[in-house]
């Protein structure tokens, strides 16, 4: 019966020494379409993430960043396409025993389709074809402008020659002056103005005769015999006319002037309204023009904006982890990101576990305490700080999955899948006199710890046997805690 249990205890064993060889490499599969992590960290491995995106997006992926939270570090990189990006890949950080991954965040930026692209670039064009069409137009406006100045300066000279002495007053000046001189003149003579512009009225309309008769009536009325006098008084008359016919001349070419001034600057006004009007309309109208094409491209950037959205955030092609808030569009439509965010509660029960707890792979756990019946002894405690101190392993399969195979199952706190076998064995497991060489039916509390329960055949008796087992690795920290607090 002893052979027997060596012999499966060499069998048990050389499984458990390949495992403290092997040093492959750690995977944990995150599945965007799923939103799951397949896996969990081991401890003295290295651990990669890899993130395998939508199958119907994994030809748009052009890089892929991921943030692990983990304690209260926090672990961002980038990762690197594998296969032609069929999944993505990134080193995790060391893990210890017992720590576990509090929430992860997969950054996506991708390619968005060619067709919103062009839609908006047509948009675009359209926009800038508006633009260049509206500073053709304000070149026009700009030379119009120039023209309008110009036209409201020689308005103005022309209002201030209106405006300015254009003679009149000099030649009512002139005219005053001589009528004053004559009417002095003609008041030494005994005779008014008005006697005076009768007699030159006579002269300037009859005929010579009729103002000889008229001048011969005068002087005969007023007493004047004199030749001398009546040539002085015939000479001021006739001077008197010559004023007057001067002024009136003069009065008539100022006035004809005056008009055309005056309708030279009604027709430039009229130019300056119509082209002032012209600018206002052109203005407002490329304003108007400008706006619509604005509002036109605005209006299809946001129903191409919607178009995206509702694409990317349906669950049933990103995955259910997508949400509006989690998408980030590029405004000329050429990419997008999208945040995948993994915050599940169950994720931080999937502990940083020892490789040799790898399901399929026979597990060893070190029993600091151990209950164990022996030939010339009933059962009593025997582990490290016994009497006789013995270092005892049990090394067995569990019947259940100690790896959490994906983030929807984590096992029940009570499961017959934590139940397994076990073989225990200690330093003397090849000589005659181990003390120790059970097989027991074992429990596993979780990955650290576990209870067992079954015989020991050592010295060719059946007794029974009974322990507390514990990860290896996990009871040194204990212990080394331990000690700190006798220091």
């Amino acid at each position: 019966m002893k052979n027997v249990i060596i012999l499966a205890a060499l069998i048990l064993l050389l499984p458990a020494v390949g495992v403290g060889e092997n040093n492959d490499v750690n995977v944990l599969n995150y599945y965007a379409v799923t939103n799951s992590i397949d896996g969990q960290p081991l401890i003295d491995r290295i651990n990669v993430m890899r993130f395998l995106p939508v199958f119907a997006m994994r030809d748009y992926v052009d890089s892929v960043h991921i943030t692990i939270f983990f304690g209260s570090k926090i672990y961002s990189r980038s990762a690197v396409s594998i296969e032609g990006g069929r999944y993505w890949e990134v080193m995790l950080p060391q893990f210890r025993l017992g720590e576990a991954i509090q929430r992860i965040e997969v950054e996506v930026s991708f390619e968005l389709s060619p067709t919103h692209q062009a839609k908006i670039a047509l948009a675009n064009r359209i926009v800038r074809d508006a633009v260049e069409k509206s500073r053709e137009d304000s070149i026009k406006l700009t030379l119009a402008r120039q023209k309008l100045i110009v036209e409201e300066k020689a308005i103005e000279t022309l209002d201030t020659k209106a405006r300015q002495s254009t003679g009149k007053d000099t030649m009512k000046t002139w005219f005053a002056n001589r009528i004053k001189e004559s009417n002095q003149k003609l008041d030494e003579l005994k005779i008014g103005p008005s006697e005076a512009d009768g007699l030159r009225i006579v002269f300037s309309q009859a005929d010579v005769s009729d103002y000889i008769a008229a001048l011969q009536n005068f002087f005969l009325r007023k007493g004047m015999t004199s030749g001398d006098t009546t040539r002085l008084v015939d000479s001021l008359i006739q001077e008197r006319s010559i004023f007057v016919r001067k002024y009136q001349e003069k009065y008539s070419e100022t006035r004809a002037r005056d008009a055309e001034l005056q309708s030279q600057l009604r027709e430039r006004q009229v130019f300056v309204d119509s082209v002032t009007g012209a600018i206002q309309k052109n203005k407002e109208d490329l304003g108007k023009s400008e706006a619509r094409y604005f509002f036109v491209r605005d209006s299809l950037a946001r129903e191409i904006a919607r178009e995206i959205e509702v694409g990317l955030t349906d669950t049933m092609y990103v995955g259910p982890a997508v949400k509006k808030s989690d998408l980030i569009i590029d405004p000329e439509f050429k990419s997008a990101k999208i945040l995948y965010r993994n915050y599940k509660t169950v994720l931080r029960k999937m502990l940083a576990l020892d490789p040799a707890e790898r399901v399929g792979i026979f597990r060893v756990r070190y029993i600091p305490f151990a209950i164990v019946g022996i030939k010339d002894r009933p059962m009593s405690l025997w582990g490290q700080f016994s009497e006789t101190p013995t270092t005892t392993f049990e090394v067995g399969l569990s019947f259940g999955d100690a790896i959490t195979p994906g983030d929807e199952f984590v096992p029940t706190e009570f499961s017959l899948r934590r139940l397994g076998v076990a073989f225990a064995v200690t330093q003397k497991l090849f000589k005659d006199d181990a003390d120790i060489m059970a097989i027991a039916v074992t429990y596993d509390f979780n990955s650290y710890a576990s209870i067992g329960y079954g015989a020991n055949f050592a010295h060719s008796a059946v007794r029974g046997y009974a322990s507390l087992g514990i990860n290896k690795k996990a009871f040194e920290q204990v212990v080394a805690a331990l000690g700190k607090l006798f220091e």
